[in-house]
């Protein structure tokens, strides 16, 4: 179960802002959506971790091969065209 925090009543966080908020609160997966609410995601299970690292691997293997960019893995956040902020499973 993920929480949402509704921000309207404070006022958008600058992007400056929310990287602190970031900081701040290191225990927490935290992301943005669209809307400019927070969201903050509880941990996974541990199979669900060991999935995740096996994707991550394959990704990473595949990636090496063809060097077609980058990898991360769920702790990077990536900010879209809609200023929503995410860090997926793996990218």
């Amino acid at each position: 179960m993920r929480f949402i925090i509704n921000t309207q009543t404070l006022g958008e966080f600058s992007d400056e802002q929310l990287y602190e908020f970031f900081i701040s609160n290191k225990g927490l997966k935290i992301e943005r959506n669209s809307e400019g609410q927070i969201i903050i995601m509880p941990p996974t299970r541990i199979n669900t971790s060991f999935n995740n690292s096996n994707l991550l691997i394959r990704v990473g293997l595949w990636n090496q091969q063809y060097k077609l960019g980058k990898v991360s893995d769920s702790s990077g956040a990536y900010t879209l065209p809609s200023e929503a902020i995410y860090a997926p499973n793996v990218a």
